[in-house]
């Protein structure tokens, strides 16, 4: 991540907004909290979020969803 970015989130924001992209982006993310996914997810940023730890369950989750 480039160092005048302090986050994941300004990043998708960026991505989103200066450069357009339209294509699928995932987050990942070490808080579990519902809130703060469900924050990202519904604002239009991000496509999907998983929780560390990964597991194939949860990509396999999103990949069943289209999300990847």
């Amino acid at each position: 991540m480039p160092a005048r970015l302090t986050s994941g989130y300004e990043a998708t924001t960026q991505l989103r907004s200066v450069f357009g992209v339209k294509s699928n982006i995932v987050g990942l993310t070490s808080s579990s909290e519902s809130e703060e996914i469900n924050e990202l997810v519904g604002a239009g940023r991000l496509n999907g979020c998983i929780a560390k730890p990964l597991s194939d369950v949860k990509i396999d989750s999103l990949i069943s969803k289209g999300k990847l």
